[in-house]
């Protein structure tokens, strides 16, 4: 048990209660209970409080025992700042782009090859061993390993 903590005694069938503290070793007793069943509930700060039932007979006395373990911690925080200003006449919020996105994506590690051209360039396609883009002047292959989007 645990020093200090409350300890209160409540019958089922009438108003009769009592409360107690435990002692420094984390012991309570209650004197002359009548005979009937009752829930003791333990509660210290810090621990979830506990309660088991008893039932009370003449000339007895029950013993219990009981394990208190600790209560969670809990905290809130509020976290407040200033949305940047949006563009009303956009369609949508621009994006960049940087070489580190397109490394992490998906097939960056053959980014040379025809298929990657194919593969997330619009319109454009491999027919007999050459690659053909729909609307040449509109698509520009870089020979770097970045690639400019731009939205229209």
């Amino acid at each position: 048990m645990i020093p200090g903590a409350t300890v209160r005694l409540k019958a089922h069938a009438s108003a009769f209660t009592k409360t107690t503290q435990t002692d420094e070793s984390g012991s309570f007793t209650f004197t002359a209970v009548p005979a009937d069943s009752y829930d003791v509930e333990v509660e210290q700060t810090g621990f979830k409080k506990q309660s088991q039932a008893v039932n009370v007979a003449i000339v007895s006395a029950p013993v219990l025992r009981f394990t208190l373990t600790m209560q969670g911690v809990e905290s809130e925080v509020s976290v407040t700042a200033e949305a940047a200003p949006v563009n009303q006449d956009a369609s949508s919020p621009p994006v960049t782009v940087g070489e580190s996105d397109i490394l992490r994506t998906p097939g960056a590690d053959r980014a040379a090859s025809i298929a990657f051209i194919t593969d997330y360039v619009p319109r454009s396609f491999l027919l007999h061993d050459h690659l053909h883009m729909r609307g040449g002047h509109e698509v520009s292959w870089p020979h770097e390993r970045s690639l400019l989007l731009q939205a229209s």
